[in-house]
């Protein structure tokens, strides 16, 4: 065996053993789940999701109800939140709006923009693949014409397609974040010395414009303000 052939086998060899050792993880986490053995299940579920940024939709809930069985609705929330974001439904929609309403939380009110970002997700491969339809039949039309010898159209039509496709694949709803910690302080500005915006709850939802080191810079009503980070567990 040369060497390139060497180096391509330890390469995959490496990949494989790092995906069963993950996959193991994941085994032995819910393994412990079902025995309820929920803090020792946690523990395993921590370490694929801090540690290695690897998770499951199934993982994600129920590290919602171990952390809410253990009194941390905030973390409940985050969770929650997370597996939202990545696949939407009723059921998710329902544990969040008890959880919001059982701690009397403040900051879950929808605004427009998340009403239509949250149809236009349900509908994302829908009105994506009408796109396409449309753009392909432009361009077949157009090398039928080609063809012909006829001249070419829709050529602002096809590329202002292709734009808004691209656009729709990449939106994103705004980052947000969900206070971690009790009597949180939002600051004036990117310091401990700064005045003291206002004190916000744990488990109260704030939307992220931009971060530091040290520092979340945040939008709270119509504002900007800072958190620190430590305070914060980021809905990625």
């Amino acid at each position: 065996m040369d060497t390139t052939k060497k180096i391509i086998f330890f390469f995959l060899l490496l990949i494989s053993s790092h995906s069963r050792g993950n996959e193991n993880l994941l085994l032995k986490g819910d393994s412990l789940f079902e025995l309820k053995k929920y803090v020792e299940a946690k523990e395993y579920y921590d370490i694929l999701y801090f540690d290695k940024e690897l998770y499951t939709n199934s993982m994600l809930l129920k590290l919602a109800f171990i952390e809410n069985e253990l009194g941390n609705f905030e973390k409940s929330i985050f969770y929650l939140s997370k597996h939202k974001k990545e696949d939407d439904n009723e059921i998710i929609d329902q544990n969040l709006f008890n959880l919001v309403t059982e701690n009397d939380l403040k900051t879950y009110d929808n605004s427009d923009y998340d009403y239509l970002l949250k149809i236009y997700k349900t509908n994302k491969q829908y009105i994506i693949i009408f796109l396409l339809t449309v753009l392909l039949t432009v361009f077949c039309l157009n090398i039928i014409r080609r063809k012909r010898n006829q001249k070419i159209k829709y050529i602002k039509t096809f590329f202002t397609l292709s734009v808004i496709i691209m656009l729709m694949i990449n939106i994103k709803g705004a980052q947000e974040g969900i206070i971690l910690n009790e009597n949180t302080f939002i600051m004036n500005n990117p310091s401990s010395g700064s005045d003291v915006y206002q004190i916000i709850k744990k488990g109260e939802k704030i939307k992220i414009i931009s971060e530091s080191e040290v520092w979340y810079e945040v939008e709270l009503e119509n504002q900007r303000k800072y958190i620190r980070k430590k305070n914060i567990l980021k809905i990625d």
